[in-house]
Protein backbone atom coordinates (compact mmCIF):
# COMPACT_ATOMS: atom_id res chain seq x y z
CA UNK A 1 0.00 0.00 0.00
CA UNK A 2 1.56 3.38 -1.05
CA UNK A 3 1.28 6.72 0.73
CA UNK A 4 -0.88 7.93 -1.85
CA UNK A 5 -3.93 5.17 -1.39
CA UNK A 6 -3.24 5.42 2.08
CA UNK A 7 -4.09 9.62 1.53
CA UNK A 8 -6.67 8.71 -0.62
CA UNK A 9 -8.68 7.37 2.75
CA UNK A 10 -7.75 10.59 4.09
CA UNK A 11 -9.70 12.39 1.59
CA UNK A 12 -12.42 10.01 0.62
CA UNK A 13 -13.10 10.38 5.12
CA UNK A 14 -12.82 14.42 4.37
CA UNK A 15 -15.48 14.38 1.42
CA UNK A 16 -17.91 12.08 3.73
CA UNK A 17 -17.78 14.87 6.42
CA UNK A 18 -18.78 17.40 3.79
CA UNK A 19 -21.56 15.86 2.24
CA UNK A 20 -22.90 14.75 5.79
CA UNK A 21 -22.60 18.93 6.24
CA UNK A 22 -24.40 19.43 3.03
CA UNK A 23 -26.84 16.86 3.71
CA UNK A 24 -27.96 18.89 7.01
CA UNK A 25 -27.66 22.56 5.05
CA UNK A 26 -30.43 21.12 2.83
CA UNK A 27 -32.59 19.30 5.61
CA UNK A 28 -32.38 22.60 7.54
CA UNK A 29 -33.89 24.71 4.40
CA UNK A 30 -36.04 22.17 3.76
CA UNK A 31 -38.23 23.58 6.61
CA UNK A 32 -38.20 27.16 5.20
CA UNK A 33 -39.71 26.03 2.05
CA UNK A 34 -42.98 25.58 2.09
CA UNK A 35 -45.55 27.06 4.19
CA UNK A 36 -48.42 27.96 1.57
CA UNK A 37 -50.07 31.30 2.24
CA UNK A 38 -54.00 30.80 1.98
CA UNK A 39 -55.08 33.81 2.65
CA UNK A 40 -54.65 35.32 -0.79
CA UNK A 41 -57.58 34.31 -3.62
CA UNK A 42 -54.54 32.21 -5.22
CA UNK A 43 -53.18 29.29 -4.58
CA UNK A 44 -49.08 28.82 -5.18
CA UNK A 45 -48.33 25.55 -6.75
CA UNK A 46 -44.82 25.93 -6.75
CA UNK A 47 -44.27 25.35 -3.50
CA UNK A 48 -45.04 21.43 -3.28
CA UNK A 49 -42.59 21.27 -6.46
CA UNK A 50 -39.85 23.20 -4.41
CA UNK A 51 -40.19 20.60 -1.64
CA UNK A 52 -39.99 17.69 -3.78
CA UNK A 53 -37.33 18.65 -5.32
CA UNK A 54 -35.37 18.95 -1.84
CA UNK A 55 -36.59 15.44 -1.00
CA UNK A 56 -35.53 13.90 -4.24
CA UNK A 57 -31.94 15.47 -3.32
CA UNK A 58 -31.73 14.52 0.25
CA UNK A 59 -32.80 11.07 -1.08
CA UNK A 60 -29.73 11.00 -3.37
CA UNK A 61 -27.22 12.42 -1.16
CA UNK A 62 -27.83 10.20 1.59
CA UNK A 63 -27.48 7.12 -0.92
CA UNK A 64 -24.16 9.00 -2.36
CA UNK A 65 -23.31 9.03 1.46
CA UNK A 66 -23.94 5.71 2.20
CA UNK A 67 -22.29 4.18 -0.91
CA UNK A 68 -19.18 6.27 0.14
CA UNK A 69 -19.12 5.27 4.01
CA UNK A 70 -19.16 1.60 2.63
CA UNK A 71 -16.07 1.87 0.45
CA UNK A 72 -14.62 4.11 3.32
CA UNK A 73 -15.10 1.06 5.05
CA UNK A 74 -13.48 -1.42 2.27
CA UNK A 75 -10.50 0.73 2.18
CA UNK A 76 -10.08 1.22 5.84
CA UNK A 77 -10.16 -2.38 6.58
CA UNK A 78 -7.60 -3.32 3.55
CA UNK A 79 -5.13 -0.22 5.16
CA UNK A 80 -5.38 -1.94 9.01
CA UNK A 81 -4.93 -5.16 7.47
CA UNK A 82 -1.03 -3.43 6.07
CA UNK A 83 -0.61 -0.85 8.65
CA UNK A 84 -0.58 -4.06 11.30
CA UNK A 85 2.46 -5.28 9.23
CA UNK A 86 3.94 -2.11 11.25
CA UNK A 87 4.77 -2.70 14.86
CA UNK A 88 4.58 -0.56 17.29
CA UNK A 89 4.74 3.16 17.17
CA UNK A 90 4.82 3.06 13.67
CA UNK A 91 1.85 1.45 13.52
CA UNK A 92 -0.33 3.97 15.33
CA UNK A 93 1.20 6.53 14.14
CA UNK A 94 -0.19 5.07 10.47
CA UNK A 95 -2.98 4.75 11.98
CA UNK A 96 -3.79 7.99 13.97
CA UNK A 97 -2.98 9.82 10.46
CA UNK A 98 -4.80 7.30 7.76
CA UNK A 99 -7.54 5.79 9.54
CA UNK A 100 -8.08 8.70 12.16
CA UNK A 101 -7.56 11.80 10.30
CA UNK A 102 -5.15 13.71 12.69
CA UNK A 103 -3.34 16.22 12.18
CA UNK A 104 0.60 15.69 12.67
CA UNK A 105 0.62 18.13 15.50
CA UNK A 106 -2.16 16.25 17.08
CA UNK A 107 -0.24 12.90 16.97
CA UNK A 108 3.13 14.35 18.29
CA UNK A 109 0.88 16.09 21.26
CA UNK A 110 -1.10 12.88 22.00
CA UNK A 111 2.11 10.30 21.82
CA UNK A 112 4.33 12.72 23.37
CA UNK A 113 6.61 13.01 20.71
CA UNK A 114 8.22 16.00 18.78
CA UNK A 115 6.92 16.83 15.79
CA UNK A 116 10.33 15.75 13.72
CA UNK A 117 9.98 12.57 15.64
CA UNK A 118 6.50 11.93 14.28
CA UNK A 119 7.75 12.45 10.92
CA UNK A 120 10.99 10.60 10.97
CA UNK A 121 8.76 7.18 12.30
CA UNK A 122 5.80 7.93 9.66
CA UNK A 123 8.88 7.70 7.15
CA UNK A 124 10.02 4.73 8.68
CA UNK A 125 6.35 3.12 8.59
CA UNK A 126 6.17 3.69 5.12
CA UNK A 127 9.07 1.99 4.23
CA UNK A 128 7.72 -0.75 6.49
CA UNK A 129 4.63 -1.14 4.38
CA UNK A 130 5.75 -0.51 1.19
CA UNK A 131 8.17 -3.92 1.57
CA UNK A 132 5.08 -5.74 2.97
CA UNK A 133 3.16 -4.47 -0.10
CA UNK A 134 6.17 -6.05 -2.47
CA UNK A 135 6.06 -9.59 -0.59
Amino acid sequence: MTKEELRNIMYLDSRIESKIRQLEYIKSTMTDLGAIDYSKDRVQTGVSSSVENAVIRVADLEADINKDINRLVDMKQQARKVINKAAGIESVILEMRYLENMKWEEIAYRLNYSLPAVYKIHGKALKIIKEYSKV
